[in-house]
Formats: structure tokens, C-alpha cells, sequence
């Protein structure tokens, strides 16, 4: 009786941690996304969450000091286009450097907390930063590089430990909408774009007789609808949300048929 006590406890524990958890991967540099992730974070954070961002790549910039990096030829020539947090710009028109000027202009009128302040909310709030190794090591930006609310400097197994007790996991990327390389290829693809409810329902309820069970169905939609009724289709025809994600008005979604 003793023992399963003991075991009872960690056991609990563990389930708390795990729905009381965000991690997220941080790889944009981009000024707008940056501002997501961090408004994510620190959101999550007063809420009561743990809250961990892994800074990787051009995410880097979000974490770096304003100061020059690099050791090599090709690292000091790289470390010419990077930015602080004060430097990145828009991910679309940033023009030069004038949509950075033009986006804080707008967002100190209409009283949108700035980059900057988000990241030290951030740190107040508890969130914990971590910096990526091989990114580092590769871009040759040094530890008194970055910022000294960072963390650590971690490598992946330690942010994927991190991952594993979180009920929330996100990607903070730069790239459009596209299949994962290490995401088996479809059997099937549809374009439902311009497509209105119900009618992605009703062509993916069509499809999935053409494809075997086990088989997966990739398809491209624009109602925004689809975020909630591909999820409620799978489970009232109990086949399985491989994934789902919208990048800018097109949503991606691949159906795996278990039945």
C-alpha cells in the first residue's frame, strides 16, 4: 500500500504539470511574428502557465544584444543582417526599414505595447528563455551575446523534455503553409479553396472512400469554418486530425483514414 502511494504521487504531479504547461519554438525573426509569440507567452504566463519559448535561428534576434557577432569572415558577414529586438521589421512590407517605422508609428497610436516591453513582461512574468546551441554555434553568436534574461543555452533534447510535459506546443515559423519533410506523402490532395460550408465536409466526406484505411488526405481550404468543423468531422466519423494549420486565409489540413 505504501509503495502505490508513493507511486500515486508523481504520477499526479505529472498530470498537473503536463495541463499547466506552454512550450514554444521561436525560429522567426520577423517583427509581427515576434510579437505573437510574445503575446502568447506572456498571456499564457498570467494566466498561470509555465511558459517556455526556445529561441532558434532567426528567432535569435528577439534574445540578442544590440551588438556585432561573428568570429569568421562568414560570421561577421552574417552578423551584419542581424537585428536586435529593436531592429527586426515587418514580415511583409517592411520597404527598407520604413514598415518597421510605419508599424511602431501605428501601434504607439493606438496604444499596442511594444515589442521591447512584451519581452520584458515576458521575463518579469516568469517565462523562461532558452537559446538554441547549434543554432548559436552555427550563426557564431556567443553567450554575452544575448540578453541576461536568458535562461540557458540548451540543445533540442532539453527544450523536447520540455515539450513533453506541456499541453500546449507551439511553432513560431516564417514559412507559408507546407507538407513537413518528415510527413509521410498523401494519398490524396484536395484544393477545396473557395469552397463554403459545408461543402469541405461534404467533399471530404466524398474523398475519404477513394483512399485505404490508414491512408492520409491533404487538402487546401479558405472558409474559416473549416478550423472547427474538419476537427468535429473526424470525431463523429472516428478518423484522425493529422494535422491542422493556417498560414495568412489558406488552411491546411490532412485527414489519416481509420476506418
Amino acid at each position: 500500500m505504501a509503495l502505490e502511494q508513493i507511486a500515486e504521487v508523481p504520477a499526479a504531479e505529472a498530470e498537473r504539470a503536463v495541463q499547466n504547461r506552454l512550450s514554444m519554438v521561436v525560429f522567426s525573426g520577423d517583427m509581427d511574428r515576434l510579437m505573437a509569440a510574445f503575446i502568447i507567452a506572456t498571456g499564457a504566463a498570467a494566466s498561470g502557465m509555465d511558459v517556455t519559448m526556445f529561441f532558434t535561428f532567426w528567432g535569435l534576434q528577439a534574445i540578442k544584444k544590440p551588438s556585432p557577432t561573428g568570429r569568421s569572415l562568414f560570421g561577421r558577414m552574417l552578423g551584419v543582417f542581424l537585428r536586435d529586438i529593436q531592429g527586426v521589421g515587418p514580415s511583409k512590407m517592411n520597404f527598407g526599414g520604413l514598415g518597421r517605422w510605419m508599424f511602431k508609428k501605428m501601434m504607439k497610436a493606438h496604444n499596442v505595447t511594444p515589442l521591447p516591453e512584451l519581452r520584458r513582461l515576458a521575463a518579469e512574468l516568469g517565462v523562461r528563455m532558452l537559446a538554441c546551441q547549434m543554432s548559436m554555434e552555427f550563426m557564431e553568436i556567443r553567450r554575452e551575446d544575448l540578453i541576461d534574461e536568458v535562461q540557458d543555452v540548451v540543445g533540442v533534447a532539453t527544450f523536447l523534455e520540455e515539450a513533453s510535459r506541456s499541453k500546449i506546443t507551439l511553432f513560431i515559423r516564417s514559412d507559408l503553409p507546407r507538407r513537413c519533410p518528415m510527413e509521410p506523402k498523401p494519398d490524396l490532395t484536395l484544393d477545396l479553396k473557395g469552397l463554403l460550408c459545408p461543402m469541405p465536409v461534404v467533399k471530404i466526406n466524398q474523398a475519404i472512400e477513394n483512399v485505404p484505411v490508414g491512408g492520409l488526405i491533404e487538402a487546401y481550404a479558405t472558409d474559416p469554418g473549416v478550423m472547427a468543423d474538419i476537427p468535429a468531422w473526424c470525431r463523429s466519423t472516428g478518423n484522425e486530425l493529422v494535422t491542422i494549420e493556417k498560414q495568412d486565409k489558406v488552411i491546411r489540413f490532412v485527414v489519416r483514414r481509420l476506418k
